[in-house]
C-alpha cells in the first residue's frame, strides 16, 4: 500500500501478531515509530505504554501496520473511528484508550497558549506560580551555576537551561573538577 502523510495505523505485537493498538498520523509512519522511542515510552503510563515498555524490555518493537491513507487531515479522525471499531469487534485486545477521532492533528499551538498550559500545569504541580524567566535569567547572568539557580527557584538544572535555551542566553560549559580546585603547596587541592 502506497501511504502517504495522513495514515491509520495499527501496532502489532511482533511476539503474537496482534494488533494492539490503533493511531492517526499526519507525518507518515513517523508518529507511529515515535512509540517506540525508549525516551518517550519511559513517560507513558497508559495501557499501551505499559505494553510497548514490556516489548522493549526484551528487545523488540511493536511492528507497524497501515491501515488506511486518507487524503487529508480532516478524514483522519472517522478513519481512526472506524478502525477503532473494527477490531474491537473482531474481538482484539486494543489498548486504545478511547474510541478514537481525538485531538487536533496537524495543530500547531501559540506562544500564548502555551504559556497558559505552562502555568496550569505549574499550578497542578503544586507551585504557586510560574517561574519568572528573568529573574532567572538574571540570577544566572550574575555567575551562579545552572545548579544553584535552580535550587534557589526549586526547580530542576533542565527547567533554568530550557528558559536559558528558550531566551537565547549562552549558557557556560561546566567547570572540570581541575579549575575548580587549586593547588595549594601543604595543603593539597583547595577549592577556588
Amino acid at each position: 500500500m502506497s501511504t502517504g502523510l495522513f495514515i491509520v495505523y495499527g501496532l502489532v505485537d511482533p511476539r503474537d501478531g496482534q494488533l494492539r493498538y490503533v493511531g492517526k498520523s499526519c507525518s507518515g509512519k513517523r508518529r507511529a515509530r515515535q512509540h517506540a522511542n525508549p525516551t518517550r515510552v519511559i513517560k507513558d503510563f497508559t495501557h499501551k505504554g505499559n505494553w510497548v515498555k514490556g516489548l522493549v524490555a526484551v528487545g523488540l518493537r511493536p511492528e507497524i501496520e497501515v491501515l488506511e491513507s486518507v487524503v487529508d487531515s480532516q478524514e483522519l479522525d472517522e478513519a481512526e473511528r472506524f478502525w477503532i471499531a473494527y477490531y474491537r469487534a473482531l474481538g482484539c485486545r486494543l489498548t486504545n484508550l478511547t474510541d478514537g477521532g481525538d485531538g487536533t492533528p496537524g495543530h500547531k499551538k501559540t506562544v500564548e497558549t502555551v504559556g497558559r498550559m505552562r502555568a496550569s500545569a505549574y499550578q497542578r504541580w503544586g507551585r504557586e506560580e510560574r517561574l519568572d524567566d528573568t529573574q532567572v535569567i538574571a540570577r544566572y547572568q550574575t555567575g551562579a551555576t545552572l545548579r544553584a539557580v535552580a535550587a534557589e527557584f526549586d526547580t530542576s538544572s533542565s527547567h533554568v537551561f530550557g528558559i536559558l535555551k528558550r531566551h537565547g542566553v549562552q549558557v557556560r560549559p561546566k567547570k572540570s573538577a581541575s579549575e575548580s580546585f587549586v593547588f595549594v603547596p601543604g595543603r593539597g587541592m583547595v577549592a577556588k
